[in-house]
C-alpha cells in the first residue's frame, strides 16, 4: 500500500473515535486516496466486532481455486460481470445456493 500512488480502502463504517481493538489495521491519512463505506464489505470474509466468516463459502472455493480455468470463470461471473458489490452478493448467494443443492 505504501508504495501505490492511489490507494482506496473500504470500511464497514466511518467514525469519528477510532477504538481500536487489539489486532486492528490502522493505516496512516497520508496513505489513502479514498475511504469508502462498505458495509458487508468484507463478505465471505469477516470483519471483527461486524460480521463472521462464511465457512460454507471457504469450503466451496477450494474445488474453484484448483484450476486457472475454473478460478477465471469464477472471476469473470461473480467480479468482472457484476456492476457493483450487491449485485456481487446477488450472484454469489445465487451459486452457494447451487452448490448446496448439489451437496445434498
Amino acid at each position: 500500500m505504501l508504495a501505490a500512488r492511489r490507494s482506496i480502502v473500504t470500511v464497514e463504517e466511518i467514525v469519528d473515535d477510532l477504538e481500536a481493538p487489539p489486532n486492528a489495521c490502522v493505516l496512516p491519512y497520508w496513505a489513502l486516496s479514498a475511504v469508502c463505506p462498505v458495509p458487508g464489505g468484507a463478505y465471505p470474509s469477516y470483519a471483527q466486532g461486524y460480521s463472521e466468516r462464511d465457512n460454507r463459502f471457504y469450503k466451496a472455493w477450494d474445488p474453484i481455486a484448483r484450476s486457472r480455468e475454473t478460478f477465471q470463470a469464477w472471476m469473470q461471473r461473480h467480479v468482472l460481470d457484476t456492476d457493483d458489490f450487491a449485485g456481487f452478493r446477488r450472484v454469489l448467494a445465487e451459486s452457494m445456493a447451487q452448490i448446496m443443492k448439489e451437496a445434498v
